[in-house]
């Protein structure tokens, strides 16, 4: 039986996947979930995503990001997905 991720909430989703922009992969890689879970979310959320040619354009435009400095970051601005975040 397959486990069931918590939602990590709608302003999380908001401003990691519209003020931030990170990808589906990006965002799935800080809660250590798929990237199908992530989709999954955003469709809860009502969060529109974004069309795949734009990501394609976008790939490599920015630095390397630090995963670890994203779930801190996180944990300040949203102290509710602590727990999801461990």
């Amino acid at each position: 039986m397959a486990r069931r991720s918590r939602f990590p909430g709608r302003a999380v989703l908001d401003y990691l996947y519209n003020q931030q922009r990170y990808s589906m992969e990006l965002i799935a890689k800080i809660f250590g979930v798929s990237r199908e879970a992530v989709r999954l979310w955003l469709n809860q959320a009502g969060i529109p995503t974004r069309d795949r040619i734009y990501a394609v354009k976008t790939r490599g435009a920015r630095k390397r990001i630090n995963v670890r400095e994203i779930r801190q970051k996180l944990k300040q601005m949203f102290p509710e997905v602590s727990t999801l975040l461990s």
